[in-house]
């Protein structure tokens, strides 16, 4: 049988007691600070490991490890929210004890206002009839739209955007934050997309961008990595480059990415697009909680994956919502971590988005909900 812990020099398998009495003191609008009684051990206590979560009885990230003291300050709190601290003692041979009971601590002060999002994709072609029927869920739906991408079929020329897309969803523009798809980049290097949406498709003269949505950073990429005007997703290319640093700039704030493309797919086509691995690396490191893309004319939600493609609950949870308006695709057998399809309704993803949690519901044009949940940031 293989041990429940791994021996260390000399053998030493014991695990150290539980630490005990943590307490939450001195909270400020962004930090908190931990105390605690010491731990003991056969061989010497070493350190502490301490976790983080925003849901009691679900386990969180670690946040700090072989911590040498009993005192800790989290400096990175956000102001008016509650989260759960636990403790695990570590010793010199590598062993953990039993974590000890979840402690709440809520920070002083007001914390960032919920915001309702929409989500959807894929969304208008002259002669279709479910886009009216989708652009009316919007209606009742007052916040920002993530529109990401393949907006005006079938070439996103400037009568397609006239004709098709604006006399439909021409009524939400104001509140979009617009993704460019491939069917944009079918005419003139997606001038038409740029021309319609303005400075708010391209802020920085790019068609990637940053902005924030209440508590949550959100990252527009354009994963038409092949585009001349693009350059790449790969290292070393301005994208890449561009994304490694706003990642950087957010890492206190729960973040989505907005993309055209998904990184995976239950369809043939689309199952494991591969090209995308390096901007979807850069976002697991950099503790992204959302990716949401299109391209894919159906609904569908993966776990959370993690290195290596595998699931982990500290991976990045994926979202494809191409049931925008134009004609719907029959997906094929599901793919490893696709945990929700929907190819035989039109409707949106409607998020609600927490300083350090979000929802989730598809909502399709009938007016019912045919998936919902809820999760805790990663961060």
């Amino acid at each position: 049988m293989v041990p429940a812990t791994t021996p260390g020099d000399g053998g030493d398998d014991e695990r150290p007691s539980v630490p005990r009495l943590l307490t939450t003191n001195s909270p400020t609008p962004t930090s908190t600070t931990l105390t605690w009684q010491p731990s003991t051990d056969n061989v010497a206590v070493t350190g502490y490991d301490i976790f983080r979560t925003t849901t009691v009885g679900q386990l969180g990230p670690r946040i700090a490890t072989n911590h040498p003291t009993t005192t800790f300050t989290d400096t990175t709190r956000s102001p008016g929210t509650t989260v759960w601290y636990y403790l695990k003692a570590r010793d010199a041979a590598g062993n953990t004890s039993w974590r000890n009971g979840m402690v709440p601590a809520t920070t002083p002060g007001d914390g960032p206002e919920r915001v309702d999002v929409t989500v959807l994709a894929d969304l208008a072609r002259c002669g279709e009839t479910a886009g009216p029927l989708v652009s009316a869920l919007l209606d009742d739906r007052p916040g920002p739209i993530f529109a990401l991408g393949d907006l005006a079929y079938p070439s996103g020329r400037v009568e397609d955007f006239a004709n098709c897309f604006d006399p439909v969803y021409g009524r939400h523009v104001d509140r979009m934050l617009p993704v460019v798809g491939n069917h944009e980049y079918d005419t003139d290097g997606a001038q038409p997309y740029r021309d319609y949406f303005g400075d708010r498709a391209t802020p920085n003269g790019v068609t990637w961008y940053s902005t924030t949505v209440g508590a949550w950073q959100i990252i527009v990429l354009d994963t038409n990595c092949w585009e001349p005007e693009v350059g790449g997703c790969a290292p070393g290319s301005v994208q890449y480059d561009w994304l490694q640093r706003t990642l950087r700039d957010g890492d206190e704030m729960c973040q989505a990415i907005l993309a055209h493309h998904p990184r995976w797919a239950s369809y043939a086509t689309y199952a494991d697009q591969r090209y995308l691995e390096p901007i979807f690396q850069l976002a697991l490191d950099g503790d992204v909680d959302l990716w949401l893309a299109g391209h894919v004319h159906a609904y569908e939600r993966f776990s959370r994956r993690g290195t290596g493609n595998v699931w982990s609950a500290d991976g990045i949870r994926l979202f494809s919502v191409g049931t925008g308006g134009t004609s719907l695709r029959d997906l094929d057998a599901p793919v490893a971590g696709s945990n929700k399809r929907i190819d035989d309704r039109h409707g949106v993803l409607e998020l609600s988005l927490g300083a350090s949690d979000y929802t989730w519901a598809f909502r399709s044009t009938d007016e019912r909900v045919y998936d919902r949940g809820s999760e805790s940031c990663r961060g």
